[in-house]
């Protein structure tokens, strides 16, 4: 007996989608996506800072909807294009006024001075104090006592001056 299975029904797609539909809506999305990265800027995924993890999402969950046909590709294109503008205005706003950089990045925290470890910083940054040695070992640091300032980035990452 030969089993006939629909190639449709076997991927998920409904009656009214096709194996085509669905590639070429997949493939305008991929250079939807290249375009918004190319456009929102230089800075790799190690320097993503908090406004470019919310981009992500955003521009995530438009894709998703668009790929999954519940939004139609025309609109969630637009939608792509206003949080990539909104990003591109935030990231001009922080050069031209390092201020408002501030306010929306946040600032660097001062971890360890001189040896010693800011407590005060720990907690205000949500960082346990294992974390922070964990972090020192990635740049071979095992004796705080050595570290003449390290400070919390505002991308979560730790820069380190040794005595």
């Amino acid at each position: 007996m030969l089993l006939m299975v629909d190639l449709n029904e076997l991927i998920g797609l409904g009656p009214a989608e096709s194996l085509l539909e669905l590639f070429v809506r997949v493939s305008v999305l991929y250079i939807v996506i290249m375009l918004a990265v190319r456009l929102s800027g230089k800075r790799g995924i190690g320097q993503a800072s908090a406004v470019d993890f919310i981009l992500a999402l955003a521009v995530g969950d438009a894709i998703g909807d668009m790929a999954y046909g519940t939004e139609n590709i025309l609109k969630g294109v637009l939608i792509i294009a206003i949080w990539v503008g909104l990003h591109a205005l935030t990231a001009y706003l922080g050069v031209r006024w390092p201020r408002f950089e501030e306010l929306v990045g946040g600032r660097k925290a001062t971890v360890v001075r001189d040896g010693v470890i800011m407590e005060t910083a720990l907690k205000h940054e949500l960082i346990s104090r294992e974390e922070l040695m964990m972090l020192l070992r990635t740049k071979d640091i095992e004796d705080v006592s050595k570290v003449k300032v390290a400070y919390l980035e505002t991308d979560g990452t730790l820069s380190v001056s040794m005595k």
